[in-house]
């Protein structure tokens, strides 16, 4: 088959738009991991890259890479790569302004095998509050409550009253931890409301009681007439500043078992959930708090192809292809950390920057665009050893070695 793999930002959806460096490389950790397992199958692998990556000639494992231009229509582009005689796609996107599923229904129209989630469920799961609502009576969710994005900021704290505080806003289609606020006080509401418009144009968002605990993902794999857990993942995050940091996985928490179940039953409620997803939660010492779904390949695939005993790209298009009957049976050896590193690099020659930065650990190198030198950029990096002390001291010595060098 010949497979086209896409990645929105790193692969050009944005080519024609500014684009923070730390987007561009947090896309192409994903990209890069995936492609690393396609390519090891018996398929052609297709992928593109955005202009500005593609000038630093990275080493990605595929068999057609094609360049997405800033002078290019990303749609019509897109259209006639799908046109090229391929027969399945893999989509990485955000869900945020329907891109993901806007992505899939193109797909969809022209008949090509989507290794995903249907253009449907992405519709559902896209918006916070539907999915809540389809899912109310086999989960645990915590207090929440739809909001117009035009109420008052007054009104909106008055309202989480039945709530309590501390609560939190979120857009409705948000993505990771994009546009969320912790509410203390109700001066930090009109801000909240700011964050809110400035990630989604959709016209309500929702608040939600704030649950303290534990934030993890279960990362699944889903067939026509099987459910299959990967790992649960740990996730660190800082709803401060409305980020994800990374994590590590496997997680060994008690409530695994617990989130297992709960997320077999959410997938049942939702009809096209197929593919790769992942399941957010929160974990107190009680319960496991139903977040969220990402009808998507998720960061923490970076980690946990690290730790699988084979390669998950095989099983997706088997779970596709040939319906489950040639699935073994997963292992995860050892421990993957994996996060994001903010940094401010200096002014290098591509040759320097290959020396520097394409190395073993580095999964994304921090690309610099022209125009945002002066800004932070990011790298992406993960380690994997035999026990979870021996992994963070590994991933340790690989963010030193960025920051301070050999």
């Amino acid at each position: 088959m010949r497979i086209f793999v896409f990645e929105f930002f790193s692969g050009g959806g944005s080519a024609t738009q500014p684009v923070s460096n730390s987007i561009l490389s947090e896309g192409y950790a994903m990209l890069s991991s995936i492609l690393a397992d396609f390519n090891k199958t018996e398929h052609k692998i297709i992928s593109t890259l955005d202009y500005r990556i593609k000038t630093y000639n990275p080493p990605i494992n595929a068999d057609i890479i094609i360049e997405i231009s800033h002078k290019d229509n990303f749609n019509v582009k897109f259209n006639k790569i799908l046109s090229n005689s391929i027969d399945a796609v893999f989509l990485i996107a955000p869900e945020t302004d329907n891109i993901l599923y806007n992505l899939a229904k193109i797909v969809e129209h022209k008949k090509i095998l989507l290794l995903g989630p249907s253009a449907s469920s992405i519709k559902i799961t896209t918006d916070k509050y539907q999915t809540i609502k389809r899912i109310e009576n086999i989960a645990e969710i915590p207090k929440t409550e739809l909001m117009s994005i035009d109420l008052p900021s007054e009104d909106v704290f008055q309202a989480s009253k039945e709530i309590g505080l501390p609560f939190v806003m979120k857009p409705l289609d948000g993505v990771a931890c994009a546009g969320i606020s912790v509410i203390q006080r109700e001066v930090q509401v009109p801000q909240a409301l700011e964050k809110i418009r400035k990630e989604s144009a959709a016209n309500k968002f929702i608040i939600q009681e704030f649950i303290e605990g534990v934030d993890a993902s279960i990362s699944l794999l889903i067939g026509e007439n099987q459910i299959i857990p990967l790992t649960l993942n740990y996730q660190n995050i800082d709803l401060q500043s409305s980020t994800y940091l990374g994590g590590y996985t496997p997680f060994n928490h008690p409530l695994k078992k617990e989130v297992v179940t709960q997320s077999k039953e959410i997938i049942k409620k939702i009809k096209g959930l197929k593919g790769y997803i992942g399941i957010d939660f929160v974990l107190t010492p009680e319960k496991a708090y139903f977040m969220e779904i990402n009808p998507r390949l998720t960061t923490s695939y970076v980690g946990i192809k690290s730790v699988s005993n084979q390669n998950i790209t095989n099983a997706i298009i088997d779970l596709f292809i040939f319906k489950e009957e040639r699935l073994s049976k997963f292992e995860f050896l050892g421990y993957s950390h994996f996060s994001k590193i903010d940094l401010i690099i200096p002014n290098l020659s591509l040759d320097d920057f290959k020396e520097k930065y394409f190395k073993e650990g580095i999964v994304a190198p921090p690309f610099v665009v022209r125009g945002r030198e002066n800004e932070k950029t990011s790298a992406f990096i993960c380690s994997h050893q035999e026990t979870l002390k021996d992994s963070k001291k590994q991933f340790e010595n690989i963010r030193n070695k960025l920051f301070f060098g050999e």
